[in-house]
């Protein structure tokens, strides 16, 4: 049973942003990373938010972390399951208050105009009665030791297609719309399931396209924050592979190539993506002898070969049936790998 209201909470002012800042044993490289994420964000010089720091069932105690930001009314800490980072992620918004929803990795790191910049813009962008439904921005790569190693990330390695004005600039490369970055109508992502549970990968890219069906992005060519990537060995995740057999099956589906209107999706876009994305998978679980990620890889290969033009559809059926053990031994020296790269 729910209690009602106090006073003093039915008075309160309720914030223009929501931030979520999902924790998944958020302690287990440094301490610091985690607080630092949070001090970003009390540090923001747009001061109209709430902090909503969501708990996904972690192995540690924050009670200190909790301590030293108390003081901070704005920052509310909330425990739950552990169900992944996008099911923390909607947790949070759905306890949220605010206007706009913002969100925060527990490794990252803002800059103190983050919520301003992308605030202001969306305000800019619907002022001119444009129909903006998200903003996004450039980031900073950082390492472990916060050094920055690469500015303007997306523009300096040529990521993705900036801003989107095109489906295939979502559906036939990696969006790059880190949620870092973004800055979305709570509501409207409510509205549209926020992110979806099944994807352990690609959730962005997925939520990215639902809000291109519905409107215009926005893109801040700015980096408005710091995207921590370790330098750390080679890790397979099977929850990765399963979420792009998952995504490859919900973009095939819902973009069929539409020949009587010269509009060829699968072929032109999405087959040729997921065909560069699988070669990939395969490359790397021959390199490091994953048998099982090798297996998912030539899988994947096999569904998007059919939908490819006849050189690539022979390079992928060759992948997915070359002997695992052949393609290890094959691959061992730097100038056999080469070689397979060229040819393959």
């Amino acid at each position: 049973m729910h209690s009602l209201p106090s006073q003093d909470e039915n008075n309160k002012k309720v914030p223009a942003v929501t931030v979520i800042l999902p924790v998944y044993n958020g302690c287990r490289r440094s301490p610091d990373f985690m607080i630092g994420a949070i001090q970003s964000v009390v540090d923001q010089n747009y001061e109209d938010f709430e902090l909503i720091i969501v708990d996904d069932g972690s192995e540690e105690d924050y009670t200190s972390i909790i301590a030293q930001f108390s003081y901070d009314t704005r920052v509310r800490w909330v425990k739950k399951e552990n169900e992944g980072q996008s099911a923390a992620r909607n947790f949070g918004a759905r306890l949220g208050s605010g206007k706009w929803l913002a969100f925060i990795d527990q490794d990252d790191y803002w800059y103190p105009n983050r919520l301003e910049m992308t605030v202001c813009r969306m305000q800019e962008e619907r002022r001119h009665h444009i129909n903006c439904v998200m903003v996004y921005s450039d980031l900073d790569q950082i390492d472990a030791r916060s050094r920055i190693l690469c500015q303007n990330y997306l523009a300096t390695r040529k990521l993705g297609t900036h801003p989107k004005k095109r489906l295939e600039d979502i559906i036939a490369e990696n969006a790059f719309i880190l949620p870092g970055t973004m800055l979305v109508e709570r509501e409207t992502f409510l509205e549209l399931g926020g992110f979806d549970l099944r994807l352990s990968g690609y959730e962005d890219d997925e939520l990215a396209l639902r809000f291109f069906y519905r409107g215009r992005i926005v893109f801040i060519d700015n980096a408005l924050i710091q995207w921590r990537i370790y330098p750390e060995s080679y890790s397979y995740s099977s929850r990765m592979e399963v979420s792009r057999k998952f995504f490859w099956e919900i973009l095939i589906q819902a973009h069929p190539d539409e020949e009587t209107v010269n509009k060829l999706w699968v072929r032109d876009y999405i087959a040729p993506r997921f065909y560069y994305e699988w070669l990939h998978a395969w490359r790397n679980a021959v390199i490091h002898q994953n048998r099982e990620q090798s297996r998912r890889a030539c899988a994947g290969l096999k569904d998007v070969a059919k939908f490819l033009p006849v050189k690539k559809r022979i390079k992928a059926y060759l992948a997915s049936v070359f002997p695992f053990n052949i393609a290890c031994n094959v691959f061992k020296t730097k100038i056999a790998r080469r070689l397979a790269y060229f040819l393959l």
